[in-house]
């Protein structure tokens, strides 16, 4: 059966993605940015297509899929990173690529308290707000995220060096299956069959940062992948935020750094959400609307109770309902107009 235009481009990008063959990789982007992502105005020759057909093959077997940069599922929010990769591959829910409100939540092995205690808060006030939470699947911070937002119904994304076939760490399996089980997606870049080595982390921090509208590292050391991950998102105009520590919180020299050069710092959860009433919601999906129809009148107290929420975050939802004529808000009481 002949191959069509389309499909012998993919197969020339899953070729050209090997790890052993992307020394040509810089002026392939430069040719497929010309083309405007478009199949249609490329014109390339495989002369074998074997490596391509079996890494098809595998992602049968496995489940998976694999998304190409001219396919219709690949993120817009990674074509416009000048290293976009030409391929990923991904196991779940390949929706999530489309989720509009995405953050990055990543840090240190080795959280605080404090980290511990704020990506806790915010992992639930996210999930408030239909957030969806991109990390790395790491130990300490990575894996927190994740845990956070299965804990509280947040969708959440995990982004790995290793191929999508082989877990890494090792210690984090149960909580990849747990993302999978609660329709997220286990996303990488890497082809099947390569060998993990040290610079995939690098790169796959550049999309845990591309791949989202907002960038949060929780604690960080001076020379640490986190800041590696910091860098990708300054250099991709992504807005930063950081937890300040202690001056001598080695884990918080690097943040510390970030704030002293830009970075919003966070103190409380609240701290992430300085637009949160900017998100576009209908009457019928808006939780504020959703917990009045079934519970009726309230006060602001009982509200703010219901959602867990601060009550000065909840004023100023309460307040643009209101303008949107969609509530009362009187003697202290709200109810549904």
């Amino acid at each position: 059966m002949e191959v069509s235009n389309k499909e012998r481009i993919r197969n020339y990008l899953i070729t050209a993605n090997k790890v052993s063959n992307r020394s040509g990789i810089v002026g392939l982007r430069t040719e497929i940015k010309q083309a405007d992502f478009d199949y249609r105005q490329m014109n390339v020759s495989l002369k074998d297509d074997s490596y391509a057909e079996n890494q098809r093959q595998l992602a049968k077997k496995f489940n998976h899929q694999i998304i190409t940069c001219i396919d219709d599922d690949y993120p817009l929010l990674l074509r416009q990173l000048f290293d976009f990769p030409l391929v990923l591959y991904a196991n779940g829910n390949i929706a999530r690529l489309a989720d509009e409100n995405k953050i990055a939540i990543i840090g240190t092995r080795k959280p605080t308290y404090d980290a511990r205690k704020i990506c806790d808060g915010a992992t639930k006030l996210l999930a408030n707000y239909d957030y969806t939470i991109v990390s790395g699947l790491a130990l300490g911070t990575d894996a927190l995220a994740h845990k956070g937002a299965l804990t509280y119904g947040a969708p959440t994304i995990a982004i790995l060096a290793s191929s999508v076939d082989k877990i890494t760490p090792r210690n984090n399996s149960k909580l990849a299956e747990e993302i999978l089980a609660k329709d997220g997606l286990i996303l990488s870049e890497t082809a099947y069959g390569d060998s993990l080595q040290s610079f995939m982390y690098v790169q796959r921090n550049r999309l845990i940062s591309g791949l989202a509208e907002k960038v949060f590292i929780v604690e960080a050391g001076a020379k640490s992948g986190s800041m590696t991950t910091a860098k990708h998102a300054l250099e991709q105009n992504k807005e930063v935020y950081a937890m300040p520590g202690s001056i001598s919180n080695p884990v918080a020299r690097g943040t510390n750094k970030l704030i002293q050069t830009g970075a919003y710092p966070v103190l409380t959860a609240e701290d992430l959400f300085g637009d949160i009433t900017e998100i576009n919601r209908s009457e019928d999906t808006h939780p504020i609307i959703t917990i009045l129809k079934e519970s009726g009148i309230l006060s602001i107290e009982e509200l703010a109770k219901k959602m867990e929420l601060p009550v000065n975050i909840l004023l100023t939802e309460l307040t643009l309902l209101e303008f949107g004529d969609k509530i009362v808000l009187e003697n202290n009481n709200i109810y549904i107009k």
